[in-house]
């Protein structure tokens, strides 16, 4: 009811400040709601979106743009002439804003217009729950694709062309590009850009057959110390793989490069690396990592059988496999004043596999820590009189576990 109290800003979980977070869900189709429209009348906001930079992207072995068969990004300022051939596609960075708030919102509606006709729309206003990871076929980086993925199927989007919003360029002339950008409230601004056509090769793909993953087929790829099936339904359009093995003699296992850049899929598939060598006798601490193009590596985990992992994942990009047979480290803060203002923080981490569980105990007795903020790794305790006896001497016992089973126990003694 109006005046009716819902909820209180906080600053809990993974945060970067006190805020609110509201979700509207319309009860008789289920689709989560944009709420901004019913608080039109309230929202001070006056400003229009923006565009940061546009993408185009050459379709494989159908299009160039500059003669070259990959995304070009083109800046909003100081463009420098782009020429394109063939079948491509187009894209934008672009941020809402409002008065008064630094944040950057995405936009509500985004129309491309070429020669002066519609090609798309996207409409942000409303999506079911089993459609929130179509998102990862919509954007690149951080632009919105103009066109729709074959296996997209995310209601926001509106090819209004016979070509899923794919562009020809087949005319040696310009051909006008306009984006329409529009938030909730009908703050709308304009933007434009040329293409020039000019005719060019257009090189088959160099991929091997076995290296092209069908958007609407099994796929699978076998390789020496590699094995990924991905079924039908996983992928929004064909993956071309740039598929690569890297090697080093003290490695567990090679490292696999499926595709250098990240593909999602919309679902798992199942990926198996063979180890090339056994240091740890226990199967349990081998796990599958993502690499990234830095060198990191993410924990992916993985079950190790006869000197073969497996694990799910659902992206392409680059694999191995790590070892994790080091416990996690515990800190106590200000161990002096152990619980002197009434609470007990601990610094908890794990460089390897990382956190899988903690437990403590103060007196024998369950102790319910919790994390106060995920950005930071302390295990706080709210010390009451209910749980535990004030005025006394007490002991406390906090025990870590990684993802691989390493497991490390303390015990601390605090008056309070």
């Amino acid at each position: 009811k109006a005046g009716q109290v819902i909820a209180l800003s906080g600053n809990t979980g993974y945060s970067f400040g006190p805020h609110l977070h509201l979700d509207m869900i319309e009860t008789e189709s289920g689709d989560y709601i944009d709420p901004l429209p019913f608080f039109a009348p309230l929202v001070k906001d006056h400003t229009a979106p923006r565009a940061e930079s546009y993408m185009l992207f050459p379709q494989p072995g159908q299009g160039v743009v500059n003669g070259k068969q990959e995304p070009h990004r083109i800046a909003t300022r100081k463009q420098q002439p782009v020429t394109a051939w063939g079948i491509i596609g187009a894209g934008i960075e672009a941020y809402d804003y409002m008065e008064g708030a630094y944040n950057k919102y995405g936009v509500h509606t985004v129309i491309l217009e070429v020669d002066s006709v519609e090609i798309f729309r996207s409409v942000v206003d409303r999506f079911a729950n089993e459609e929130n990871l179509y998102i990862n076929s919509w954007t690149y980086d951080k632009c919105m694709k103009s066109f729709i993925d074959p296996g997209n199927p995310l209601r926001m989007l509106h090819a209004k062309n016979n070509n899923r919003g794919l562009i020809t360029i087949d005319e040696e002339r310009p051909y006008k590009f306009h984006y329409i950008l529009s938030d909730v409230l009908g703050n709308t601004s304009h933007a434009y850009f040329t293409i020039h056509g000019k005719r060019s090769e257009i090189a088959p793909m160099p991929q091997r057959e076995k290296h092209i993953f069908r958007w609407d087929k099994v796929n699978f790829l076998q390789e020496p110390g590699l094995e990924l099936l991905v079924p039908k339904g996983r992928l929004y359009e064909d993956a071309y793989l740039d598929y690569a093995v890297k090697a080093d003699s003290g490695d567990i296992a090679f490292t696999y490069q499926l595709s250098k850049r990240r593909i999602p899929m919309h679902d798992y598939a199942d990926l198996k690396i063979s180890l090339r060598q056994k240091p740890a006798a226990d199967s349990n601490k081998y796990y599958i990592v993502s690499v990234n193009e830095r060198g990191k590596k993410y924990y992916v985990g993985g079950k190790c059988e006869n000197g073969v992992i497996t694990a799910r994942i659902r992206e392409l990009g680059t694999y191995t496999v790590a070892i994790d047979t080091i416990p996690p480290h515990i800190n106590i803060f200000d161990q002096r004043n152990l619980g002197r203002n009434g609470k007990i923080s601990i610094y908890a981490h794990d460089s390897e596999s990382g956190i899988s569980s903690y437990r403590g105990t103060i007196d024998g007795k369950y102790a319910l820590f919790g994390k106060r903020n995920s950005l930071q790794n302390n295990l706080e305790y709210q010390l009451d009189a209910e749980h535990v006896e004030k005025g006394k001497q007490h002991t406390l016992e906090m025990t870590v576990t990684d993802r691989r089973g390493n497991s490390i126990t303390k015990e601390y003694s605090f008056y309070w």
